[in-house]
């Protein structure tokens, strides 16, 4: 039960009246009571659904809730003596609203039955009742925590039109994708249920890649930012979800979109592999015509090493790389590979790629983009054919700005590798 504690989640607790009536569970708890702390916790259950419940019939004209409200009511003045409209309450939520996922579900199922065993006299062969032990209580009070009392029951159904609002008002307020994956996961997704945050996930989706008009247009990047923090929230679940409906996103593929799937294809290539094959076929061919996307298009490859290679004889070929293929993809397949282990070809292509310009400014560019950045990452192996590339090219020591620029790598030599004979490299200008 590591980094959750009982008291600071009940201050945050979607009701008050539901933190109110918890205090009776935590007091039992914290007493040892444990057999207490489930029949409690039980009826805390049950009144929290049905605030949540009348809250959408009553703020947000819900007509299920309303439905759901009036079965129960109807079950309860037939039978005023009974608690099964509790068992149906539950049920019927489940199988009609999203106020709680299927996990939660069967969580509410296990401590009734615990509850029952709690609040009735069932003996053992030894004539004892049945004791719950600390870490079942606690494990109980966690499930129900961080599946219904934290959750927000608007939150379940309408989230996503909030969400949209909240990101482009506050889309230049989050730096990094880490910035934004904190504030979505704490405002939003530790509150839904997992068939809210797919609804969620499909609703981006369409927003990111299908729609193509003026609005979805200038806030497509902070949309795409967050359909990737929904991944990185549950990227299993969500991935089973995408998998479950791969026609519907399939189908989603189209020339005006191709592009930016193929994108988000290099950072999520098991995204790739389940699409119809009238889907990928329309992706080969992008591939096959743009050379941008070509660069990106590692997942259509039989490995991402066999890709690298390709990309590299393909640079090769071209005098002056710069009018052929743009920076920003070739740098972000340099991001990919040292995210997925392939530092040493990643940086051998820099060296590679920097000691072969064929103009000043080429040069110039290519320092600032492919060797500053990687700078420290550089082994002894690295330095030294990167010193021999240099040595051998004049467009990268007689370049102006050359000198200033080698004393960087000279400087991290000396300091790391002493070993390294720089003067054996007559023209890096020591």
């Amino acid at each position: 039960m590591k980094d959750f504690s009982i008291d600071l989640q009940q201050e945050n607790f979607y009701f008050n009246k539901t933190s109110k009536y918890f205090e009776e569970v935590a007091s039992s708890y914290h007493n040892e009571n444990y057999r207490g702390t489930l029949v409690l916790l039980y009826s805390v259950v049950i009144c929290d659904v049905l605030f949540k419940l009348t809250e959408l019939k009553e703020v947000y004209s819900d007509s299920t809730a309303q439905s759901i409200l009036d079965e129960i009511e109807q079950i309860r003045s037939k039978n005023p003596k009974s608690s099964d409209w509790e068992k149906g309450l539950i049920e019927m939520v489940s199988e009609r609203t999203d106020l709680f996922d299927i996990g939660t579900h069967e969580n509410i199922i296990f401590l009734e039955k615990h509850r029952h065993l709690c609040a009735h006299p069932v003996l053992t062969n030894e004539f004892e009742l049945y004791q719950p032990n600390r870490e079942t209580a606690r494990a109980h009070i966690r499930n129900m925590a961080e599946g219904l009392f934290l959750r927000s029951p608007i939150l379940s159904r309408k989230v996503f039109l909030n969400l949209i609002q909240d990101l482009v008002v506050k889309k230049s307020v989050f730096v990094t994708q880490i910035d934004l994956n904190r504030y979505l996961e704490s405002k939003y997704f530790k509150k839904l249920s997992q068939r809210a945050l797919e609804a969620v996930f499909k609703d981006l989706w369409k927003f990111v890649f299908v729609l193509d008009n003026a609005e979805a247009t200038e806030h497509r990047l902070i949309n795409y930012q967050a359909l990737k923090s929904i991944i990185q929230y549950k990227s299993e679940s969500i991935l089973n979800y995408y998998i479950e409906h791969i026609m519907y996103f399939s189908d989603t593929v189209g020339i005006n979109n191709v592009d930016r799937l193929i994108d988000f294809y290099s950072r999520h290539e098991a995204f790739y592999t389940p699409l119809e094959q009238s889907a990928k076929l329309q992706i080969e061919n992008r591939a096959d015509k743009s050379r941008r996307s070509f660069v990106k298009g590692w997942f259509l490859a039989n490995s991402f090493v066999s890709h690298f290679e390709k990309v590299k004889q393909f640079v090769s070929q071209y005098v002056d790389l710069e009018f052929i293929v743009e920076d920003e993809p070739m740098i972000e397949l340099l991001e990919i590979a040292f995210e997925k282990g392939y530092a040493n070809e990643a940086l051998s292509f820099c060296i590679h790629h920097y000691t072969t310009s064929n103009t000043y400014d080429s040069a110039n560019k290519r320092f600032r983009l492919y060797i500053i950045p990687f700078i420290e990452q550089f082994t002894e192996g690295h330095l030294v054919k990167l010193f021999e590339g240099i040595d051998q090219n004049s467009q990268t020591y007689d370049r102006r700005r050359g000198h200033e620029d080698h004393r960087q790598l000279i400087k991290l030599a000396i300091e790391k590798f002493p070993q390294i004979q720089l003067a054996q490299f007559s023209n890096l200008q020591l």
